[in-house]
């Protein structure tokens, strides 16, 4: 269990970098994320692990981030687009609390991993739970 960092884990994005709405948010920059961190862990890796330390610099899970901050989660097209938006959601969120909380190694190491509300998705605060 970390220690010294209190009941709130930490997050990479605290606020939206822009008051600006935006309608959508660019996929594309969430799945070089998933190939980056999945890519290269070695023949001994179990399947599905991923690298934290790749994690940890990579820049478009931020922008990824800064993006759910800012858009709107009223404008999908179909109910299959909404449920696609809130599961990628969810686990860029769970990569950047396991990123944002070292020496965390698994979710169970970090105190509120599910019940805090860090997740700016839309303007609003979100638990993981809630998601």
């Amino acid at each position: 269990m970390l220690t010294g960092c209190g009941s709130v884990p930490q997050v990479t994005v605290h606020a939206a970098a822009s008051a600006q709405t935006i309608t959508s948010v660019d996929d594309s920059l969430y799945a070089h994320v998933l190939v980056r961190a999945l890519t290269g862990n070695g023949p001994a890796a179990p399947a599905g692990s991923f690298s934290l330390t790749r994690l940890r610099a990579d820049t478009e899970l931020t922008a990824y981030l800064e993006q759910l901050a800012r858009v709107q989660t009223d404008a999908f097209l179909s109910h299959t687009q909404e449920l696609a938006f809130w599961i990628n959601a969810y686990n860029a969120y769970a990569l950047d609390l396991l990123r944002s909380n070292q020496p965390a190694r698994v979710r169970s190491d970090i105190p509120g991993f599910h019940s805090a509300a860090v997740a700016l998705i839309g303007g609003r605060f979100y638990s993981l739970d809630d998601i």
